[in-house]
């Protein structure tokens, strides 16, 4: 059994705490701490694509009508950039699909998603307005995805 936490630096910080804390010297025994680069799409396109393909296989709808720059650009702008925070969205967004009973992916299910993990307006996420980089601030929806219920 592994435990996996990822989100933002602050967490890191947190179990460095933990790890040398005396009364918890036996965990930092047990933690390999890890960390993800944002994403970068120059570098990370192809493997961005090929996790959402993934997914979609495993899930078993299809991705190809949203295969494209534009697509992959707005999902990782949606999620500030953080690979786990794209896992998240796919998974929620194939799961919308499947609900939905569809076996291709929207643009729709991934708002749908957006709005399930995110919260706000059903009808304002970067997935949709062309000024999309304009009108959302990446570190505010960073701080709205980590924002505890």
């Amino acid at each position: 059994m592994m435990l996996i936490l990822w989100g933002v630096p602050e967490l890191a910080q947190h179990i460095q705490k933990e790890k040398a804390s005396e009364e918890r010297r036996q965990l930092r025994y047990l933690l390999r701490p890890i960390h993800f680069d944002l994403i970068n799409l120059n570098r990370d396109f192809a493997e961005i694509n090929c996790l959402a393909y993934s997914y979609a296989d495993k899930a078993g709808v299809d991705f190809d009508d949203l295969f494209n720059a534009d697509f992959l650009r707005r999902l990782a702008f949606a999620c500030a950039y953080r690979w786990g925070l794209v896992i998240e969205m796919l998974i929620e967004a194939f799961v919308a699909c499947l609900l939905a009973g569809d076996s291709k992916v929207t643009i729709g299910h991934f708002e749908t998603a957006y709005w399930r993990i995110n919260g706000g307006n059903k009808g304002f996420t970067p997935f949709s307005p062309d000024d999309y980089e304009e009108a959302f601030d990446p570190e505010k929806l960073l701080e709205n995805l980590s924002q505890e219920d």
